[in-house]
């Protein structure tokens, strides 16, 4: 295989052929587009197999390293763990020294896919809405009890008058005393 273009091991297959270079891990459907210098770190690493410089990954993935910023390899080692923690592996970071990958001897049946991820993320998303929405519905029905209460409260404290005219006088009840009124 062409080494610009292509690399291939046990766990994965880096293909340079395409615009945005893409990794495929192996006995697996899964597929990642990376940039080209993240692809060239990672095949740095996964020739090595052991702790990597820092310049030496940067020099594999940018080539001179002097203009670089120098959170351009920590954010491609940050990426790649991202693509990677899907096959179980990770880049250990040695301070001071470099990075190195580290694969766990997994079957292809327990890789997660981005499916798997994205619908533990969405049942996650969706058991936050079930709560606020339940404890909307509780807020809801305590302010409509509330106010029920009021109203009840306030209707039971009103005075009720009710006055009728009883030949030359005026009966009226107020709060259940009766009094009486001469109109003379």
């Amino acid at each position: 295989m062409d080494q610009q273009n292509h690399y291939e091991d046990e766990f994965l297959k880096i293909d340079r052929t395409k615009s945005s270079p893409i990794v495929y891990f192996q006995n697996t459907t899964h597929q990642f587009s990376i940039s080209h210098p993240e692809s060239r770190v990672l095949q740095c690493l996964l020739e090595q197999r052991e702790t990597v410089s820092k310049a030496t990954l940067l020099e594999a993935g940018w080539g001179r390293s002097e203009h670089l910023s120098e959170n351009s390899l920590p954010v491609a080692i940050s990426r790649l763990r991202k693509i990677l923690k899907i096959a179980n592996a990770d880049i250990i970071n040695t301070p001071r020294v470099g990075y190195k990958i580290e694969f766990s001897s997994v079957s292809s049946e327990t890789i997660a896919t981005p499916n798997d991820l994205s619908l533990e993320a969405s049942a996650t998303h969706l058991r936050a809405i079930n709560i606020k929405r339940t404890l909307f519905n509780i807020g809801i029905i305590l302010m409509a009890g509330g106010l029920i209460l009021l109203w009840v409260n306030t209707l039971g404290s009103w005075v009720y008058v009710s006055c009728n005219k009883q030949d030359e006088k005026e009966v009226c009840q107020i709060g259940g005393i009766i009094y009486e009124i001469n109109l003379k």
